[in-house]
C-alpha cells in the first residue's frame, strides 16, 4: 500500500501548477530513465523502501522520461514534455542540443515542484545511498555548491550535486547558457546539426558556472568528490571518491554479484569502508554503472544487514538524520563521526577552476538559425493560458498512447 501511495503521488508533468505539487524535502533527487521497468521496480522495493530520508519526507525522489509511450503508461514516472525536445529525442547521441535540454527542462520542472535546498542527478544503473548524501549535505552555504566526479576539467554526466541558487541560475539563463554550452562542447553555431560536439551537460558544467560567474555574479563552489593525486591521508579518508565510477560493469560488484571485490581490502577494485560495517554506503553517495540488477539487489541487502547489525550493538549514525528513535536510547550508543564536513574542507583546497574557451559576447552567441530551447519557468511565475495549452496537448498525447495500447492488445 505505502507503494501504491508512493507511486500515485508520482505522476506529476511539466503541466502541473506549482501549489499542488509541492515538494518539502530538503533534498530532491532526479534519476533520468528511458524505459528501465525492472530497474525502476527494483528501486522501489530497495531505494524507495527502505531510505530513511525518503520515508520521513525529508528527501523526495522522482523518476524523469522524455519517452511518450513509457512515461504516460506508469504513474511513477515523470513524463517530461517540451515541443523543442520532440525533434530531437530520436538521436540522443548526436543531436547537438537535446540532453543538455532535457536536463535543464527537469532542473525547472524541480525548481517549480520542489523547496529543495540541494538536487542530485543520478542515473538507475547504480547504487544511490539517499541518507548518506541526507546526511553529508553541507550546511546552508553562502556560496552555491557544484559538486561531481571529476574527468579533467568538467563532470561525469551521470551524478552532480547542486544547491539551488546553481539549479536557478541555469534555469534562468538557459537561453544563453545552451549555446555557451554548445561551443564548450565542441560544436558550431551556425550549422550545430554537423558540427555538434559532446552533447552532454556534465563534462561541460564546471566552465558554464564560471561563464555565469563572470556574467552573471553567480556565487559557487565547484568541487569534486576527488581528484588528482591526493595526498596518502587525502586518500585513505572515508569520505575520499564518494561518488564511484567504473567502465567495467561488473567491476563493483563482482561476478557474482556479491561485491567481494568491492569490499577486499586486498582487490584492486576495493573502494569499500573499513571503519563500519557498512563498507558500501558509509562512505559513498553513488556507485555507478552496475549493470545487473542481482548487483544492485545483493548491495542493498549488504547495506541493510550492515545497518541492522549496528542497531543491534547499539551503533548509531545519529544526526543530523532525523530520527525518531529514543533519545534516551541514543545516549547509550556509539555514534558513528561525521566526517563529512571534511569532505568539503578537503574540496575546497582543490577547487575546479574551469576556464571558457571563449568570452562569449553577445555578439557571438547571436547567431541566425539556432533553434529556440525549451521554455523554462521558476516558481509561481507560470502563465495560466500556457498551462491550460500544454494540459490539452497532454490529453491528446495520453489518447494516442492510450489507442495505441489498445490496438496492440487487440492483435498481439
Amino acid at each position: 500500500l505505502a507503494l501504491a501511495a508512493w507511486a500515485s503521488a508520482q505522476n506529476g508533468t511539466t503541466t502541473t501548477t506549482t501549489s499542488t505539487w509541492r515538494l518539502r524535502g530538503r533534498l530532491f533527487i532526479a534519476v533520468t530513465v528511458f524505459r528501465e521497468e525492472a530497474l525502476i521496480d527494483l528501486w522501489e522495493r530497495t531505494v524507495l523502501r527502505d531510505s530513511v530520508a525518503l520515508k520521513r519526507g525529508v528527501a523526495d525522489l522522482r523518476f524523469f522520461t522524455d519517452n511518450l509511450e513509457f512515461g504516460t503508461r506508469r504513474g511513477d514516472v515523470v513524463y517530461i514534455d517540451e515541443a523543442s525536445l520532440r525533434e530531437e529525442r530520436l538521436s540522443r547521441v548526436e543531436a547537438p542540443w537535446f540532453w543538455r535540454d532535457y536536463l535543464a527542462t527537469i532542473f525547472s520542472w524541480a525548481a517549480r515542484h520542489s523547496a529543495f535546498e540541494y538536487l542530485v542527478r543520478a542515473e538507475p544503473d547504480s547504487l544511490l545511498c539517499v541518507d548518506t548524501i541526507y546526511r553529508a549535505l553541507p550546511p546552508p552555504p553562502s556560496l552555491g555548491w557544484a559538486v561531481g566526479f571529476q574527468r579533467k576539467c568538467g563532470f561525469d554526466d551521470t551524478f552532480f550535486l547542486l544547491s539551488r541558487n546553481v539549479v536557478e541560475a541555469v534555469v534562468k539563463d538557459w537561453p544563453e547558457l545552451r549555446k555557451v554550452a554548445l561551443l564548450e562542447a565542441g560544436g558550431s553555431l551556425v550549422d550545430a546539426g554537423a558540427d555538434h560536439g559532446w552533447p552532454m551537460l556534465g563534462p561541460v558544467l564546471p566552465r558554464l558556472l564560471t561563464w555565469l560567474r563572470r556574467k552573471k555574479g553567480l556565487r559557487v563552489h565547484v568541487v569534486s568528490s576527488q581528484w588528482p593525486r591526493p595526498s596518502a591521508e587525502e586518500a585513505k579518508a572515508p569520505w575520499y571518491g564518494a561518488v564511484s565510477h567504473h567502465p567495467s560493469a561488473s567491476a563493483f560488484d563482482g561476478p557474482k554479484h556479491e561485491w567481494i571485490e568491492f569490499l577486499d581490502p586486498t582487490n584492486p577494485h576495493y573502494r569499500g569502508a573499513t571503519d563500519a560495517r557498512d563498507g558500501i554506503c558509509h562512505g559513498h553517495f553513488y556507485i555507478h554503472k552496475i549493470k545487473a540488477d542481482k548487483g544492485i539487489e545483493n548491495g542493498w541487502t549488504l547495506v541493510l544487514r550492515a545497518i541492522q547489525n549496528d542497531k543491534d550493538d547499539h551503533k548509531a549514525y545519529g544526526d543530523p538524520l532525523p530520527s525518531d528513535d529514543d533519545p534516551v536510547k541514543m545516549r547509550d550508543r556509539d555514534v558513528y563521526p561525521d566526517f563529512w564536513p571534511d569532505l568539503w574542507n578537503a574540496s575546497l583546497r582543490h577547487e575546479l577552476d574551469c576556464v571558457t574557451h571563449g568570452d562569449y559576447s553577445d555578439a557571438d552567441l547571436d547567431v541566425p538559425g539556432v533553434p529556440d530551447g525549451p521554455h523554462l519557468l521558476l516558481g509561481d511565475d507560470d502563465d495560466e493560458e500556457e498551462n491550460k495549452e500544454r494540459r490539452r496537448l497532454r490529453g491528446q498525447q495520453e489518447a494516442t498512447a492510450n489507442l495505441r495500447r489498445l490496438f496492440q492488445d487487440s492483435f498481439f
